[in-house]
């Protein structure tokens, strides 16, 4: 069950302005310089919720009335079938937006917060006005649903022809990136992941024993360990190889000689027992 973003006692609406996600979703659309589309963009969100891990956003048969936008936490949207089974479709992260769907139908996805979440919702039918009023709004709401379809395409591919660890390599490359801001994963990066190993197996279409023992291969081939809710990328040109076959990393470090750097904090973690954080 959500409940009103507070701090302390006493309940706020925060301001568009300071929200951490304002520059990024399709509220980046508009503009903080642009008086009239802020204004809008303020009066037409509601009040932020705040769940806690496990709670459901919104569960899959429901008539949505609501866009959210992710300001915090991670959260899965999920398929679920009649005999208990489901697949992970997405594992959102702060800046993503869901809950879309057409206007009347019936949502056909599940929305749980992984771990606490904090979502801005937007009426429908208040988004869609925003939409039509600022064309730059709607670009970057259309711009992010071709970014959705791009995963998809990719993770379709993936599950249909790829190995169990190209399958899992891929899924945590691509969350690693979005953690890291879209830049390079540096060798011995340590990057939050506050997955486990069922969540991995539902986005991946693979059991649970069979998710441990190919985090066990990876781990034993040095190339990526899940430890304490993080990612330790051991090898970070293995973990690419892994998750984008055919990937050059000279190409994608040909700038950037820093990434060729020992992995010293990752050596300090092994080596002084340090905790990832």
């Amino acid at each position: 069950m959500h409940k009103p973003y507070e701090r302390g006692s006493t309940s706020v609406l925060t301001p568009c302005s300071f929200c951490p996600s304002r520059n990024r979703a399709a509220c980046k659309g508009i503009e903080p310089h642009d008086r009239s589309g802020s204004a809008a963009l303020e009066a037409a969100r509601s009040p932020p919720r705040v769940y806690e891990a496990g709670d459901i956003i919104h569960a899959q048969g429901d008539h949505g009335d609501h866009v959210f936008n992710l300001i915090s936490g991670w959260v899965e949207t999920h398929c679920d079938m009649a005999d208990g089974r489901r697949q992970i479709v997405h594992i959102l992260q702060p800046g993503a937006i869901f809950g879309v769907d057409l206007p009347g139908e019936e949502l056909r996805q599940t929305a749980t917060a992984i771990t606490m979440a904090v979502v801005c919702p937007i009426k429908t039918s208040k988004f869609e006005e925003l939409r039509r009023r600022f064309p730059a709004f709607n670009e970057q709401y259309i711009s992010l649903l071709l970014k959705v379809r791009r995963r998809l395409v990719r993770t379709l591919t993936m599950v249909g022809q790829g190995s169990a660890k190209e399958r899992v390599g891929g899924l945590l490359w691509r969350l690693a990136l979005t953690a890291v801001g879209g830049d390079l994963i540096r060798p011995g990066a340590i990057i939050p992941m506050p997955l486990t190993q069922r969540h991995i197996a539902e986005a991946t279409g693979l059991t649970p024993v069979h998710i441990n023992r190919v985090l066990r291969q990876l781990r034993e081939e040095q190339i990526l360990e899940l430890r304490d809710g993080n990612l330790i990328a051991l090898d970070a040109k293995k973990f690419l190889a892994l998750a984008e076959p055919g990937a050059d990393w000279a190409t994608a470090v040909q700038s950037r000689p820093d990434l060729e750097a020992p992995a010293a904090r990752f050596r300090a973690v092994n080596g002084s027992g340090e905790r990832p954080c």
